[in-house]
């Protein structure tokens, strides 16, 4: 049994940073067109994107990771698990210890040209009493949640 217990784990930790290098380039991706400052499309409301954005981050300091994946579109909610919100989320929060307010918050929008898909997205800063945590958070035209990068 134990050579079947750790081909599962070795198969769930593929999962895990297959998931995580997913998401890094997402960021990257984001990252790179939010620096840009690209208007939000017209089929955004930017109050909305905002509220949004900032329930995300409330769910992330409640560690409410099923809210979190409940949020996100088909593919996020297939290819993320509490399990891995917790493994890579509270050993950030304990770190960075309690939060205390939102800092900066940039609200920023891409079109996949290719693709003729329109995003809405914030960046924002979590203040923290040990730090700071970045969070870059992106919706679909219906508001479904298709990225979650904290950094």
């Amino acid at each position: 049994m134990p050579a079947a217990h750790a081909a599962e784990r070795e198969g769930k930790m593929k999962k895990t940073i297959g998931t995580i290098i997913v998401l890094a380039l997402l960021g990257i991706v984001c990252l790179t067109g939010c620096s840009q400052k690209e208007k939000l499309p017209d089929s955004f409301e930017e109050t909305a994107v905002r509220e949004e954005a900032e329930k995300v981050v409330s769910m992330f300091n409640e560690k409410d990771y099923q809210g979190i994946i409940d949020m996100g579109d088909a593919s996020l909610k297939e290819k993320n698990t509490v399990e891995q919100f917790t493994e890579s989320c509270d050993p950030l929060l304990k770190e960075n210890g309690a939060f205390k307010e939102l800092g900066d918050v940039d609200i920023v929008g891409t079109v996949d040209k290719a693709a003729g898909t329109k995003y809405g997205g914030a960046i924002i800063e979590g203040i923290y009493e040990n730090g700071e945590i970045v969070f870059s958070i992106a919706f679909n035209e219906k508001m479904e949640l298709v990225q979650f990068l904290i950094r």
